[in-house]
């Protein structure tokens, strides 16, 4: 919780010193940083395409902070900007996704099912976060029997550093809380760019 408001504070203060950027004139400068994370939650991201500008790498501290986030154009190839299974995150997403896993005799242990949420959460068009929210893993861990337990929880601050049409660029690390029960090979600290 510490994480998430910490990158509020953060995506405001930026805001703050990069002020609305000459591309951004026109939406962004009647916002306030409370406007544009609100909007970017829980606006429609879909009612105004016109808004969505390219951010480039040279512009990270001028553009972008002060401008609710709004999903990207199809590519030039007509393909949604989207994820895909097994894929690395590139684009930036207003999203909650169920998961469910089996993988059959992990480690050579036996089954394991696993079950989760994922939250993705933009507060403006350069910052968003994402939660994992593990709601159960179930192997047989260090013993011989089938344990259940929460697994660990994980809050990954996203920042967008390029967009394009067609392509994304994103600076990701992945905090990881030791929620889960050791039981089940979880209970790990890590911090994973």
């Amino acid at each position: 919780m510490k994480t998430a408001i910490m990158g509020m504070v953060l995506a405001c203060g930026l805001a703050a010193i990069a002020g609305p950027g000459a591309a951004w004139a026109d939406h962004a400068q009647d916002q306030s940083c409370g406007d544009v994370m609100l909007e970017s939650l829980a606006g429609d991201v879909y009612g105004h395409p016109e808004r969505w500008r390219e951010l480039t790498l040279g512009t990270f501290f001028s553009e972008g902070w002060d401008h609710s986030w709004v999903s990207p154009p199809n590519g030039d190839g007509g393909a949604p900007r989207q994820g895909w299974l097994n894929a690395d995150d590139g684009v930036f997403y207003r999203l909650g996704i169920g998961t469910f896993g089996w993988a059959s005799d992990a480690g050579g242990n036996g089954d394991q099912y696993t079950g989760g949420a994922t939250f993705y959460l933009p507060l403006n068009q350069r910052f968003e976060f994402r939660l994992d929210i593990p709601m159960f893993v179930a192997n047989k861990g260090m013993s011989d029997d089938m344990s259940i337990s929460a697994g660990d929880f994980s809050v990954t601050p996203r920042f967008l550093l390029t967009e394009t049409k067609n392509f994304t660029q994103s600076f990701d690390v992945t905090l990881r809380a030791p929620t889960g029960d050791t039981e089940n090979f979880q209970g790990v600290a890590a911090v994973t760019p």
